[in-house]
């Protein structure tokens, strides 16, 4: 029989062009094995006014239920994640 996996918990991620916490962030979640949807705000329109209508500042920006966490914090993020699932993310390191 096959294992089954958890999915993982959803997680968007608000990005921009030449923004190297992007960058970051994206590796970090890649290395982790965490799923994620992103939303550029440079090459998309609809995401740019997404962006604009919650309010948001700056990027990158990770939305995870109902948490905001702007910017590259891998250890709010690995506590939000952590809520939400039992994945317990590494420590980061660059």
């Amino acid at each position: 029989m096959a294992r089954s996996q958890r999915p993982q918990p959803r997680l968007l991620i608000y990005t921009g062009d030449n923004c190297p916490y992007c960058r970051q962030l994206k590796q970090y979640l890649q290395r982790q094995g965490i799923g994620y949807r992103e939303r550029n705000i440079q090459r998309s329109k609809s995401a740019a006014a997404e962006y604009r209508r919650l309010g948001l500042r700056g990027v990158p920006v990770s939305l995870i239920g109902q948490r905001q966490i702007a910017g590259f914090q891998p250890e709010r993020i690995g506590q939000a994640l952590a809520g939400t699932t039992k994945h317990q993310p590494t420590k980061y390191k660059p």
